[in-house]
């Protein structure tokens, strides 16, 4: 369970009775219970601040892939995908009843999902793979997952547009 710490000592002023001196107790006690959690959240917040630290690269590159992912597809096959805020997906063809429909976004949304988690994958692995060679270095790693990442967009849209 949890660490216990000694109560407080208490000492009785001259003018304090025993119903006060409880009362008093019981608020220190209190107050120490209270600083103990803070103290608590405190080592929990470090800690989770050491744990940002260390995926800081993958966390950066992730965001990257999430905001971007839209608009590559657009990009690559000329569909109307846009980033999330200008509208997304409401401007690609595949509300268009006539083909050619973008082959990223057909389909259900399982299979919509295969080449977004393919792209992050990639970019996952290209950090690793950079990290394997020398110590990491944020800017190396970042550049490395991306760049492996944009490979694999590239790979997934000529496989796509083959089919």
């Amino acid at each position: 369970m949890g660490k216990t710490h000694p109560a407080p000592l208490l000492f009785l002023k001259p003018e304090q009775s025993e119903g006060e001196s409880k009362k008093s107790e019981e608020k220190e006690a209190i107050v120490c219970a209270s600083s103990y959690n803070l103290w608590n959240h405190r080592i929990m917040n470090y800690e989770m601040i050491r744990i940002l630290q260390q995926f800081k690269t993958e966390i950066v590159s992730l965001s990257f892939v999430s905001i971007f992912f839209l608009p590559i597809c657009g990009f690559l096959f000329g569909c109307g995908c846009h980033f999330l805020w200008s509208g997304g997906l409401t401007h690609c063809n595949i509300h268009n009843p006539l083909p050619p429909n973008c082959p990223w976004c057909t389909g259900p949304l399982v299979l919509q999902m295969i080449p977004f988690l393919l792209v992050c994958l990639a970019t996952y692995a290209g950090i690793r793979i950079t990290r394997h060679f020398k110590k990491a270095n944020f800017l190396r790693d970042l550049a490395g997952g991306l760049l492996c990442g944009l490979v694999t967009a590239l790979l997934l849209a000529l496989i796509y547009k083959n089919m």
